[in-house]
């Protein structure tokens, strides 16, 4: 079969090879550079006998989250903490935070000899300024990206270029006019969903036998609903008529933007982009933490150093999953899309994270 080539059509600007740090871990004073971890193994955790664990005595873990804010996450970490409570027998506490009290409720969390706490919400992402002031307390966030951290922060992270792989594959598939686009906004991922996307697009060239081309925006300034508008105008007058909002901000606008137009089709992010009653949205991204959160705290409470780490977690965890939509007119079914889960879990192939990993990815193609 003919291979296929994606092209890239740049509307901002050319595809950045190297990662550039976000605002987040610019202003942050902590010096320890995250490091990267796959997801924590979990045979210790299957198998665990609670009469000869190591478990730490009294080690108590509390899950902090904000009202209103991050609700989906916060539910999914409750999860995680309510099945090792019952496991393990142990406690937990959980408490509500305001933009007002944070610092107040923390402080409460700790004097009653919480050894780790899981901050959910707006204040995750400003984590190293509360874990700074309390050293011997571990703070635990999930989907927040920084360059540096505190000794005392663990990070739990998604393998977005999984994500982006799926759903680059979907767009291929719906793809009528041979272009499809991203929009994305910087920060410390980006490349992962470009090349994520574009490997995505590259396996639906191949089984598809035709060549697509993808159209990648920059969006400057996420706030600006107008500029959203003309970016996304600007992809469509480019001829693409699949859309990948690879930044729950500005999903809204985009599907807005598009909502008069049969013929334009997305994927997105998070349940923004839209559901089944609208009829543009093709399928978008969920994540689940409750395993991780679960395992995490296990780790933490048998004595294990764990601070100062970003664990991945993606399909083979069950953190990542894709929801499709509109089915009856999308050309990709729960089927076709198990299918090429397994092949990721399997190992089939490698998902481009940058410019040299999607190089790989096109030679194993090629073999």
């Amino acid at each position: 079969m003919k291979k296929w080539f994606v092209g890239v059509i740049v509307l901002m600007m050319g595809i950045i090879l190297c990662a550039c740090g976000n605002d987040k871990a610019a202003k942050s004073t902590a010096t320890k550079k995250v490091e990267k971890k796959p997801s924590l193994d979990t045979s210790s955790y299957n198998n665990l006998n609670l009469e000869e664990s190591t478990l730490i005595k009294d080690y108590k873990v509390a899950l902090l989250s904000q009202n209103g804010v991050d609700e989906g996450m916060t539910e999914s970490a409750k999860t995680g903490l309510s099945r090792l409570k019952q496991r393990l027998e142990c406690e937990i506490e959980y408490a509500d935070y305001s933009e007002d009290n944070f610092d107040s409720k923390v402080k409460k969390l700790v004097k009653k000899k919480c050894k780790m706490i899981w901050v959910m919400g707006n204040k995750a992402s400003d984590i190293n300024t509360v874990a700074s002031k309390y050293k011997d307390v571990v703070f635990a966030v999930a989907d927040e990206y920084y360059d540096a951290i505190e000794e005392n922060v663990v990070l739990i992270n998604f393998k977005m270029s999984e994500a982006s792989f799926l759903l680059g594959y979907i767009a291929g598939m719906n793809s009528q006019s041979g272009v499809v686009s991203l929009e994305y906004v910087k920060n410390n991922t980006y490349e992962e969903y470009i090349y994520g996307y574009r490997a995505g697009v590259y396996y639906a060239c191949n089984e598809l036998d035709k060549q697509i081309n993808l159209d990648v925006a920059e969006i400057m300034d996420s706030s600006n609903k107008e500029d959203v508008k003309e970016h996304t105008l600007q992809l469509i007058d480019n001829l693409a008529d699949v859309i990948y909002v690879a930044d729950s901000s500005i999903e809204k606008d985009v599907a807005n933007s598009v909502s008069d137009m049969a013929n334009i089709r997305t994927v997105g992010i998070s349940s923004d982009i839209g559901d089944s009653n609208n009829k543009n949205a093709l399928a978008y991204l969920i994540t689940n933490i409750d395993s991780a959160v679960e395992l995490v705290s296990f780790y933490a409470m048998s004595g294990n150093e764990i601070a100062g780490v970003s664990y991945e977690y993606g399909i083979s965890e069950g953190a990542i999953d894709i929801i499709l939509l509109n089915t009856d007119n999308n050309a990709v079914d729960d089927g076709k899309l198990a299918l090429l889960k397994e092949l990721v879990i399997g190992g089939e192939f490698e998902i481009p994270r940058d410019e040299e990993s999607f190089g790989r990815f096109k030679t194993s193609f090629e073999q």
